[in-house]
C-alpha cells in the first residue's frame, strides 16, 4: 500500500524510510565531493540554518557555500543517530576535517532536516555541541520546545532556550537535545546542542 502526498508523488507507506535513505545520500555525497548530488536533494527555496553563521536562502546560495565558501577539507561524517517522524528528520554525529590552517577538528553536530510536498529538504537547521553548559548560564536557563522527533528509544528536540549571559543580559539561542530512555521512559542520556553563539568551526 501505497500513501501520496499533496504533490502527487508517490511514496512507499513508510516514507520517513525514504528520508532516512536520502539524508544518509546526503552526508555520503558531501564526503565524496559530489556536490552536484547534493543540490538535488535541496528544494530550490532551501532555508538552512547553521551555528554561528549567516542563513543560507535558496539553491544559489547554497551551491555557494558548498563551492565557494565552506572551510572543511576533506571532512568524514560519522552518523551516531538518525531518526524520523512525519516530515522531519533528526541527525547526530560528529564530522571530523582539516581546516585550510592544517588543523585537524573533530566537530559534535545535530542536524534537522525538514521534507518538503515534493520530498525536497525545504529546511535544515545545524547545530553544534556545547561542551560546557555550566559555564555559559544554561543550567538554569528556559528551553521552549518547538519541535520533536521521537523514533524507537530515541527522541530529538529542537525550539529556542532563553538565559542570562554573561554580562546578566537576557538572549535567546535555538537549542537541541538528543536524548535516550529506557522501557520506562527515564532518560539515560542527554546532549544539548546550539543553533548560535558560542562554539564554531573558526
Amino acid at each position: 500500500m501505497k500513501e501520496k502526498i499533496k504533490s502527487g508523488i508517490e511514496f512507499p507507506e513508510k516514507k520517513q524510510e525514504l528520508f532516512k535513505r536520502k539524508i544518509e545520500k546526503y552526508y555520503s555525497s558531501v564526503d565524496a565531493g559530489d556536490f552536484e548530488s547534493v543540490y538535488e536533494l535541496f528544494a530550490d527555496d532551501i532555508k538552512y540554518e547553521r551555528a554561528g553563521r549567516p542563513t543560507i536562502e535558496g539553491i544559489d546560495e547554497l551551491r555557494k557555500f558548498y563551492e565557494e565558501d565552506r572551510e572543511m577539507i576533506e571532512p568524514k561524517h560519522s552518523i551516531d543517530s538518525n531518526i524520523a517522524e512525519g516530515d522531519e528528520i533528526a541527525v547526530r554525529g560528529v564530522v571530523s576535517f582539516t581546516k585550510e590552517n592544517g588543523e585537524e577538528r573533530n566537530i559534535s553536530f545535530s542536524d534537522f532536516f525538514i521534507f518538503n510536498e515534493d520530498g525536497k529538504i525545504g529546511e535544515r537547521k545545524t547545530y553544534l555541541a556545547e561542551e560546557n553548559l555550566d559555564k555559559k548560564g544554561l543550567e538554569e536557563a528556559d528551553y521552549s520546545p518547538e519541535s520533536t522527533v521521537v523514533e524507537g528509544d530515541k527522541k530529538a528536540v529542537r525550539g529556542i532556550v532563553n538565559f542570562k549571559g554573561e554580562d546578566g543580559q537576557k538572549q535567546s539561542i535555538g537549542f537541541s537535545d538528543f536524548s535516550t530512555f529506557d522501557e520506562s521512559g527515564q532518560t539515560t542520556e542527554s546532549k544539548i546542542y546550539l543553533l548560535k553563539g558560542y562554539e564554531s568551526i573558526e
